[in-house]
C-alpha cells in the first residue's frame, strides 16, 4: 500500500489549539465515490470537525459511517501501527429538536442506519462525541468528552465527498474526448 502525505496542518492546529503537536494529513483511499484522509494530529472534537470542515470547504467533514462495508474498507487501509489513537469520527449527540432526550446523529444530517458501539459504551453526561476504536479488532465506536476524555486528544477521519454532478462531468469529458478521437 502507498501511502501519501497530502499537506500539513501545523498553522491550523497551533491557531485552534495551541498545545497540539502538529501532524500531517494522510490520504487513506477511495470508497464508493469517496475520499478519506487521516489527520494525524491530536486534537479535541470541535478541534477536528474544524479542520475537517476547512480541508475542503463544501465538501469535507468527520467520516459518516453509512454501511459496514465503508468500515470494513477503511479497516484494512489504515497503516500500521493501527492501534492508536482511535481517531474521531462525524457523530455527535444532539439536541433533540422534540424535546425529547439528545441522540447521536451524523454529523451531515444523515440517517442513522448503523452503529458499531462497543458493548460496554459509557453514555454519561458530557460524552457526546464518538472514536472509533481502532485497538479492538471489531473497530468498535465509543463515546467521549470533547477532549477525549477519559483518554485525551484523538487524530481524526476525514471524508471527502465530490461535489453533485463532478462524476457526470468528468463522464461527459471522457465521452467528448473519445467522440474528438474518431
Amino acid at each position: 500500500m502507498q501511502i501519501k502525505t497530502v499537506g500539513t496542518i501545523a498553522t491550523l492546529a497551533s491557531a485552534v489549539m495551541a498545545s497540539s503537536a502538529a501532524g500531517q494529513i494522510v490520504y487513506l483511499g477511495d470508497f464508493n465515490g469517496k475520499s478519506y484522509y487521516n489527520n494525524t494530529t491530536p486534537l479535541s472534537w470541535t478541534a477536528a470537525r474544524a479542520a475537517a470542515l476547512a480541508f475542503s470547504p463544501g465538501f469535507s467533514d468527520l467520516i459518516v459511517f453509512e454501511t459496514p462495508a465503508e468500515e470494513a474498507f477503511l479497516a484494512t487501509v489504515i497503516p500500521p501501527p493501527n492501534n492508536g489513537p482511535n481517531p474521531w469520527i462525524g457523530f455527535t449527540k444532539q439536541a433533540n429538536p422534540s424535546g425529547g432526550q439528545a441522540a447521536f446523529q451524523w454529523v451531515n444530517g444523515a440517517p442513522v442506519t448503523y452503529t458499531n458501539w462497543a458493548g460496554d459504551a459509557t453514555f454519561a453526561p458530557g460524552r457526546d462525541y464518538a472514536s472509533w476504536n481502532w485497538s479492538d479488532p471489531a473497530r468498535v465506536w465509543n463515546a467521549l468528552g470533547n477532549n477525549g476524555q477519559p483518554f485525551g486528544f484523538k487524530s481524526s477521519i476525514i471524508e471527502v465527498v465530490p461535489a453533485p454532478g463532478t462524476a457526470a462531468l468528468l463522464g461527459l469529458g471522457g465521452l467528448l474526448a473519445a467522440r474528438r478521437r474518431r
